[in-house]
């Protein structure tokens, strides 16, 4: 048969607490009953037998207090066992959900590689369909690059039916005017010009006269136009007049931009 509390570490405590404290005031009433007798020797004997009596009760209030302790030991030391597994166990569950956040920290990082991947090549195959264009600004830097050229001459050219660079032409003369004249032959780049290739981009053929001014223009249209502009033929033209030929816009780019190549 438990004791009253016996299984409630509070209850225990309390009930200890109460015990000793109980005792420790017999204790003290036997000090003072036993002081009393001392020095009243009419009642010694009574305060005595009351001293008596309070330490039998504080002897009896300890003895009860004893098991009561031990109980508290014991259930103070479960309750350390319990709260140190609680802990290692709760340690565990954060390590694991440590580990699953670094996991889907992972995996959001390389969704946004793969997302920026795709976004690149999206970009690379929008500029690749896109028009040939020049921006304001680079119409600019190329009208003030040929300004040094005032008074020269171009003939521009470009294949039958090719809408996107007729209007690269239109592009074109306005960045190299007012400073160049332009003598414009949109789609009659066949009629003079005919290979067993089509021309891709844009090629600069110099008069026979004019190469340094040619080899400028490639480099004007180059670095300030951002175009594709093959490089200067080492041979003569036999022209009397510096020709811009406009050819088909490459294809080849919209195939790498594709693979997602750089």
């Amino acid at each position: 048969m438990s004791l009253p509390g016996w299984n409630s570490l509070d209850a225990v405590r309390k009930i200890h607490n109460a015990l000793e404290g109980g005792a420790l005031l017999f204790f003290a009433g036997l000090v003072a009953f036993d002081t009393l007798a001392h020095f009243n020797k009419k009642y010694e004997k009574l305060f005595e037998e009351i001293a008596l009596l309070l330490f039998a009760v504080a002897v009896f209030a300890e003895i009860c207090a004893y098991p009561y302790s031990r109980r508290n030991d014991e259930l103070s030391g479960q309750a350390l066992t319990a709260t140190e597994a609680e802990i290692a166990r709760l340690r565990v569950i954060a390590s694991t959900a440590e580990a699953k956040a670094n996991s889907f920290a992972l995996e959001i990082a390389t969704a946004n590689q793969r997302a920026a991947e795709a976004n690149e090549r999206t970009a690379k195959i929008q500029a690749a369909v896109a028009d040939r264009d020049l921006s304001p600004e680079q119409q600019r830097n190329i009208r003030g690059q040929c300004a040094r050229f005032s008074g020269m001459s171009v003939w521009i050219r470009s294949y039958p039916n090719d809408l996107e660079a007729a209007r690269l032409i239109v592009v074109l003369k306005t960045s190299l005017t007012p400073y160049i004249h332009i003598e414009d032959r949109t789609g009659q780049l066949m009629a003079t010009w005919e290979s067993a290739e089509p021309i891709l981009g844009i090629r600069v053929v110099p008069s026979d006269t004019d190469r340094p001014f040619a080899e400028a223009l490639i480099k004007i249209l180059r670095k300030d136009g951002g175009l594709s502009v093959a490089d200067l033929s080492p041979f003569s033209s036999g022209l009397q007049t510096t020709e811009i030929l406009v050819g088909m816009k490459p294809v080849v780019l919209l195939r790498e931009a594709a693979a997602g190549r750089k």
